[in-house]
C-alpha cells in the first residue's frame, strides 16, 4: 500500500489516520486468511466426525442386531421350556389322585380291615 504523505508534511493526526488505515486492510487480509484456514479445518474435522459417527452407528446397528438375535433365540428356547413344562403338568394330573378318592379308598380300606378283624375274632370263638 502505497500512501502519499502531504507535501508540506503530515500531521501527527494523519500519520496515525494512515497507519490506521493501513492497520485495518492488512488485519483484514489476515483475518480473511485465517477464516479461510479455520473454515477448510471445521470442514475436515466435520468429514472426520461424520466418518466416526457413521462407523460407530454401523458398530451399533450390528450390536443391536446380535442382541436381538439372542433375545428371540433365548424366548424360543424358554418357550419350548414352557410348553415340555405345560405338557409334564396335564400328564401329572391325568394320573395323579385326588383327596376325595383317596379319602373313599381309605374308607374302603377300613371297613375291609374291620370286617377281616371281626370274622377272626368269631373263627377264634367259635
Amino acid at each position: 500500500m502505497n500512501m502519499k504523505v502531504p507535501s508540506g508534511g503530515a500531521s501527527n493526526q494523519e500519520l496515525l489516520s494512515a497507519i490506521e488505515v493501513m492497520l485495518d486492510a492488512k488485519l483484514d487480509a489476515k483475518i480473511g486468511t485465517l477464516d479461510a484456514k479455520l473454515d477448510a479445518k471445521i470442514g475436515t474435522l466435520d468429514a472426520k466426525l461424520d466418518a466416526k459417527i457413521g462407523t460407530l452407528d454401523a458398530k451399533i446397528d450390528a450390536s443391536h442386531a446380535e442382541v436381538l438375535e439372542v433375545i428371540h433365540e433365548f424366548s424360543q428356547q424358554t418357550d419350548e421350556r414352557f410348553i415340555a413344562l405345560e405338557r409334564e403338568q396335564i400328564r401329572m394330573r391325568a394320573v395323579m389322585v385326588t383327596k376325595d378318592y383317596l379319602d373313599d379308598k381309605l374308607s374302603d380300606l377300613r371297613s375291609s380291615i374291620i370286617r377281616h378283624t371281626q370274622r377272626e375274632i368269631e373263627k377264634a370263638r367259635g
